[in-house]
């Protein structure tokens, strides 16, 4: 017997038009689920860059862009609009992401009783401390415990975050549930055309980093390594904005080149054309932030099938026993980087099936793992069993 769809009301006080992975996370599982024949409606800030294409219908809301009202104003202003869609609608349920004055989802569910799941890939309170907004702390982590006590459910991207979570907030663990995060697979490409669009040769040494210029990615590591190797055949790539973005620039020497912010599928082609990929993390920061969760940094990496360095983080030991890179302690990097360039050069400079014949094994493995696809199947399951708890079922 087939199973009726879900009529999903989202809200997302993130732009979804930002090339980063907490928007790319959620539009990528709200177009899955669509794809699965479930009724999605975002209502979402209005993009203040490159509007990506999605498959699910999205109610664009304009905010104030001063400050701290860019957050105000689309709680009030996107949080009417959610009331009124969902009176006109009637979901059956509403799935947020928890961001960091997120607290109308909550009032919509209380006030129409309708179950609300919220879903969270980042300690907010602590995050605000590592960017130096103490001062904000105390609102950030009084809306955190206002929505996520009133959750039917809430979905973790670890069990560490999840257990954060319960500590900050004093919610009830049963309504914790870890999900997985994923991924696309983009094309395979062809890296000779691209090195030579962007004016480098064949016997350059590329390396790339794509993600958020925030300090817990670590950029400024990045930046450090490449001063410390004096090698004239490096480059480094670096995709992505943040609130690091001007100090990094200011900081950087003329083999990095800062790309901004791109959308997914021209990043992705210019980090196919890198012979190795980075993720140089602070190691501590990141633990507090989000537990040790898998990034989708990590999942694109692995999909593009290029070799992998990460700091070196516990729970991404299963890098090393896939064979897809490498941890490495902080200090190390440059030595690293040193490192996979001598490989390089010793087999021959190859810029096609190097250090293995594709599809590698990472790539194999968010094939098989961590796929929307996937990610999608498991939500949907998870939606319809907090559905069912709460004595409801789609209509």
């Amino acid at each position: 017997m087939t199973r009726p769809p879900l009529r999903i009301a989202a809200f997302s006080a993130v732009d979804l038009s930002l090339p980063q992975g907490h928007a790319i996370h959620l539009r990528g599982l709200l177009d899955e689920l669509f794809a699965r024949g479930h009724a999605v409606e975002l209502v979402t800030p209005r993009p203040t860059s490159v509007t990506p294409p999605t498959r699910f219908a999205r109610v664009e809301i304009p905010v104030l862009r001063l400050g701290v009202l860019v957050h105000w104003s689309f709680e009030l202003i996107g949080g009417l609009a959610l009331l009124l869609r969902a009176l006109r609608s009637r979901p059956d349920l509403i799935y947020t992401r928890h961001d960091l004055y997120t607290i109308a989802p909550a009032l919509v569910g209380a006030l129409l009783r309708i179950p609300v799941v919220s879903e969270v890939n980042a300690a907010l309170p602590v995050q605000v401390d590592l960017w130096g907004s103490r001062r904000a702390r105390g609102c950030v982590a009084a809306c955190e415990r206002f929505s996520l006590r009133r959750a039917s459910a809430i979905f973790a991207l670890s069990d560490r975050m999840g257990e954060g979570i319960v500590e900050r907030a004093g919610v009830d663990p049963s309504r914790i549930r870890a999900i997985e995060i994923a991924t696309h697979l983009p094309a395979v490409s062809d890296s000779l055309p691209v090195r030579h669009e962007q004016g480098v040769a064949d016997d350059i040494f590329l390396v790339g980093f794509a993600g958020n210029l925030a300090p817990v990615q670590g950029v400024e590591r990045l930046i450090e390594a490449a001063a410390a190797i004096p090698a004239e055949d490096l480059r480094y790539w670096i995709i992505g904005e943040g609130v690091e973005s001007e100090r990094l620039r200011s900081r950087a020497g003329l083999s990095i080149r800062f790309f901004g912010g791109l959308p997914r599928e021209e990043s992705d082609r210019l980090l196919s054309a890198c012979q190795v990929l980075v993720a140089p993390y602070d190691g501590a920061a990141f633990e507090r932030l989000y537990g040790g969760a898998v990034s989708t940094k990590i999942l694109n990496y692995l999909s593009l099938d290029r070799p992998v360095i990460v700091s070196a983080i516990e729970s991404y030991r299963w890098i090393e026993r896939l064979g897809v890179g490498e941890l490495c302690p902080e200090p190390d990097l440059a030595g690293r980087i040193a490192a996979w360039r001598s490989r390089w050069i010793d087999a021959g400079r190859p810029l096609r099936d190097w250090p293995w014949p594709a599809p590698g094994a990472g790539r194999r493995w968010v094939e098989e793992h961590a796929t929307w696809r996937i990610a999608a199947a498991r939500v949907e399951e998870a939606l319809r069993a907090i559905l069912t708890a709460s004595g409801r079922s789609p209509r």
